[in-house]
């Protein structure tokens, strides 16, 4: 069997052990203005098309995993007919939940080894769609009913997965550095990207790694100060004088000018 549209990408691991699942960058597109799932995949859709082609190659492998259409199968429940019946609804939900998505009893050791117990249809009971039907359910008088009795299977679509950024709807978006781009630069385009492409109603948070960098910032020539006057204030109590330490600090930048 052949898979149409598929998108493979390969990343890294995160530089940081325990901070975020992969390589590269994240940022987190949030629909503040609640346009809804569509309209969200569209906008990322569109930030990843243009990082991917029109960014010289300084972003790699931008992808997201927004999908406002996947098929859905909607079973809806006459619980009318559920109460004359005497089926209990939340019956109806354990049953599906055992017979389709299993459910856990209890483990048993064997071998030397710790085995679980799982319940759950065979295969050939749960392959189609049909098959939900045929499930039965016992009511309040011991009698077993099927699911097609009181329920109706329909296909429909919606979002794969819903996500939630500070409280709003949101899509993640991870890519990665071309060569001899820097994370740097990387975030500087992926911003301008946003900025263009972005509605009023929508905006974008980084994080995981990429976050703390932004939080850090340049502080290497603060730090930088703070080690100088570390040293300058050491000198001073060592020699016991505020004028000698100037000279002794000074001496490492005129020895790098002569040389």
């Amino acid at each position: 069997e052949k898979v149409l549209d598929a998108v493979v990408s390969t990343y890294g691991g995160p530089p940081v052990d325990g901070l975020g699942t992969t390589g590269g960058f994240k940022i987190i597109i949030e629909d503040r203005g609640n346009l809804g799932q569509a309209e969200l995949q569209k906008i990322c859709d569109a930030i990843v098309k243009e990082g991917n082609e029109d960014a010289e190659g300084k972003l790699t492998a931008l992808g997201h995993s927004a999908r406002a259409k996947t098929p859905w199968l909607y079973l809806e429940i006459d619980r009318v007919k559920c109460m004359a019946l005497g089926v209990s609804v939340s019956d109806v939900f354990n049953t599906l939940q055992v017979y389709l998505g299993s459910y856990y009893v209890n483990n048993f050791n064997e071998f030397g080894r710790t085995w679980q117990v799982n319940v759950q249809a065979d295969q050939k009971y749960r392959n189609k769609v049909t098959d939900i039907r045929q499930l039965q359910v016992r009511n309040n008088v011991g009698m077993m009913v099927r699911l097609g009795t009181f329920m109706n299977v329909r296909d429909t679509s919606g979002p794969v997965m819903v996500m939630r950024y500070n409280m709003y709807a949101a899509t993640a978006i991870t890519g990665n550095t071309g060569p001899g781009t820097s994370s740097g630069q990387a975030i500087d385009l992926m911003q301008e990207i946003a900025d263009r492409e972005l509605p009023r109603s929508m905006a974008y948070e980084w994080t995981e790694l990429t976050y703390l960098q932004l939080e850090a910032g340049n502080k290497a020539m603060f730090v930088f100060a703070l080690a100088v006057m570390f040293v300058f204030l050491v000198l001073a109590a060592q020699h016991e004088s505020w004028s000698l330490p100037p000279a002794v600090i000074l001496l490492a930048p005129m020895c790098l000018l002569c040389s």
